[in-house]
């Protein structure tokens, strides 16, 4: 359990994080909205919702690449630009923007020993025109291969996850201990092996993209999540603003239909046991170990 002050240090620093990548876009007239739990805070609570520890928003595919080809020279030198790229370690082709001077521990990642940046961060999505009658292919796609890297959890246990290994039990580790041997023997590491499975993702889901004018926006790393958030162009632009911690940034055109399509009634407030974060761990004030940790 994270508490109140250490989540509220947490929420300054994410926010000072979006603050800064808010005026490198509107510096390179990159286009970005808020999404998910952040918009949703920013519609239900103008701001964080009281208990939510990350900060989400989405660029338009072109606008995604740029940034994260140009965005580290730009940020402020207290930030560093996570991709797949930039952290050898990273297994997400999503951006993450990473606090030097702080470590946050996620719950996937509790009793697990990660070689990744873990400062506190905000995700940054892509968002991609593909054509209306791809939706349910790609969708398919996505999740097959979610049931694949999945496999990992049973391949590679990493040393002092003694809790994991009892949880994942001795007859599953059996089973998949023949698929173990062969995977260790071509992929050394947990991350070549997902790396491996994304690249080979998204060279499938490239033959997916149309940039037809008829076509709909998709967010392909949130679909196994979120299957219906799919949208027409009049509902995300021209973009609007809406107020986040006593500032405004950008916002879907039409908010309201943005967030039902992904959460139904979601004015409705969760039941006290479901109002948690998201991290086993937050230290506001301690760099993790990665070296651009010590680049200032």
């Amino acid at each position: 359990m994270i508490d109140d002050i250490t989540l509220k240090k947490c929420q300054n620093i994410q926010l000072g994080l979006l603050k800064d990548f808010d005026r490198v876009c509107r510096e390179n007239n990159w286009t970005y909205w808020l999404d998910g739990g952040t918009l949703l805070g920013a519609v239900r609570h103008k701001g964080f919702i009281p208990w939510d520890d990350d900060i989400d928003v989405v660029m338009p595919r072109k606008d995604f690449e740029a940034f994260a080809r140009g965005g580290q020279a730009c940020l402020d030198a207290a930030i560093f630009l996570q991709t797949i790229e930039t952290d050898c370690f990273n297994e997400s082709f999503c951006i993450k923007l990473r606090d030097r001077n702080s470590t946050l521990i996620e719950e996937s990642d509790k009793d697990t020993r990660v070689s990744y940046h873990q400062g506190i961060f905000i995700d940054i999505f892509p968002a991609d025109v593909i054509k209306r009658q791809s939706v349910k292919k790609i969708f398919c796609l996505f999740k097959l291969f979610r049931r694949i890297s999945w496999l990992k959890r049973f391949i590679y246990i990493p040393a002092g996850s003694m809790k994991r290994r009892k949880a994942r039990g001795k007859i599953a580790v059996a089973l998949f201990f023949p698929i173990a041997c062969i995977i260790r023997i071509f992929l050394k590491d947990e991350y070549i092996y997902v790396k491996t499975l994304e690249q080979k993702k998204i060279s499938l889901y490239k033959t997916c993209w149309s940039a037809a004018d008829d076509g709909v926006y998709f967010f392909p790393f949130l679909c196994i999540y979120f299957p219906h958030k799919v949208f027409d162009k009049h509902d995300l632009f021209p973009l609007t603003n809406v107020l986040f911690e006593h500032e405004y940034f950008p916002a879907p055109f039409d908010p309201d239909i943005y967030l039902r399509r992904q959460y139904g009634d979601y004015m409705k407030l969760p039941p006290p046991d479901k109002r948690e974060s998201h991290s086993y761990a937050i230290l506001p004030d301690t760099p993790c170990n990665h070296p651009e940790s010590f680049k200032k």
